[in-house]
């Protein structure tokens, strides 16, 4: 069983539900929230190994939502998803710090894969930086 965990930001239940139970059969630990008030809740209070952000969301919107986990957890991988994409979005999300921005639909497969790349990409740094100490 993995110890990692996935924070998913997801107003759609159908899109929330379809990641929660995917990562979690993957081994994953999965926290999943439906809006950005209570995503930026668990930001206070967890470590995440990265996180899914969808860019609209009741109560706070999702890059507001990403502005916050960077600067709480600049370490965090974060992967924005929307089904309204434009380039003004992609490059915010980007600037922001996202490593990667997908546009709804898209397939669990590819999801799965960016995380797995992001989070290898971040214990990759992590294991570097240790070692330079």
């Amino acid at each position: 069983m993995s110890d990692q965990t996935i924070l998913i930001i997801d107003d759609d239940l159908m899109i929330r539900d379809m990641l929660y139970d995917f990562f979690l059969e993957k081994g994953f630990s999965v926290i999943a929230a439906d809006t950005g008030q209570s995503a930026l809740e668990y930001i206070g209070n967890r470590d995440f190994d990265a996180a899914i952000v969808d860019v609209k969301l009741p109560e706070a919107d999702g890059l507001s939502v990403v502005r916050e986990l960077m600067s709480k957890k600049p370490n965090t991988p974060v992967i924005v998803v929307t089904g309204y994409p434009t380039e003004d979005i992609r490059d915010e999300a980007y600037r922001l710090g996202a490593v990667a921005f997908m546009e709804k639909p898209f397939k669990v497969t590819r999801m799965a894969a960016t995380i797995k790349k992001a989070i290898s990409a971040k214990e990759s740094v992590e294991f570097t930086k240790s070692r330079v100490i």
